[in-house]
């Protein structure tokens, strides 16, 4: 059941940063750039 509430709240998440895309699209017209992976630290 772990796994399956940790699967629930990224596609709540993931659904969220859509609308909120969205919003931004429609209403400022840009939107973030999408991020791949975070920079090496090293």
């Amino acid at each position: 059941p772990v796994l399956e509430i940790l699967l629930y709240n990224m596609r709540h998440v993931q659904h969220h940063t859509g609308q909120l895309n969205l919003l931004l699209r429609q209403n400022v017209h840009q939107s973030p750039k999408w991020v791949f992976r975070a920079k090496d630290e090293t």
